[in-house]
Parts: C-alpha cells; sequence; structure tokens
C-alpha cells in the first residue's frame, strides 16, 4: 500500500508510523524516500520479513525507530489468551467443537 508512488503523494516531511503489518510498506522504497528528505522519519515494529534479515533497508538508518511488536504482552493480553485457550480445549473435548481449526478435513477422519 505504501510505495514509490504512494509516498510521491504525500506532504513532504510527513512521519509514517507502521504496527500493523510489515508488508504495507515497500521497505526500499521508504529509506529512498528517508534519504531524500520526502518522508522525515518512521517509526516500526513490524517488518517483512520478520525478523529483518542483515542489509534491511531500514534497520541503522537515521530517522527510523524500531521498537519490539508487544501488543498483545501485556498482562491482560496474557491473561485473556489463556482463558480463550482454556475455552477452546473445553470445547473440543465437551462438545465436540473445534474452533479456528484451519485444516477442517483432518476432523473428519
Amino acid at each position: 500500500m505504501i510505495n514509490r508512488d504512494s509516498i510521491a503523494k504525500m506532504k513532504k516531511g510527513v512521519r509514517m508510523v507502521n504496527v500493523a503489518r510489515g508488508a504495507l510498506i515497500v521497505a526500499d522504497d521508504l529509506a529512498e524516500a528517508i534519504k531524500s528528505g520526502q518522508v522525515a522519519g518512521a517509526a516500526l515494529d513490524v517488518y517483512d520479513p520478520e525478523p529483518p534479515p542483515a542489509g534491511y533497508p531500514l534497520v541503522g538508518l537515521k530517522g527510523v525507530v524500531h521498537v519490539p511488536h508487544l501488543g498483545a504482552s501485556t498482562e491482560e493480553a496474557q491473561i485473556a489468551v489463556g482463558v480463550e485457550a482454556a475455552q477452546l480445549v473445553v470445547a473440543a473435548l465437551v462438545d465436540g467443537v473445534f474452533r479456528n481449526v484451519v485444516n477442517q478435513d483432518v476432523l473428519k477422519k
């Protein structure tokens, strides 16, 4: 979604924040835009691919802040994940209901 063409349409000096998905931004295009001054800086906690490999164009680039992707690492979020996992096990063992199964075909065997 964010590439050379879309960045060129943005106000000069824009700052980017990506905390959604790494693939939303073309890393090479963002790096080029930061170096040219079109983009003043960026804050990222997601990359494509993850983790970013050696030579990733945004790592070490002045004006780019990297932080860990920790949105689900709060105490409340961890409790919620544990409760949901327990509910999924109970639903499977007691009710025979298997939610969130990607390959439903294996359940029919």
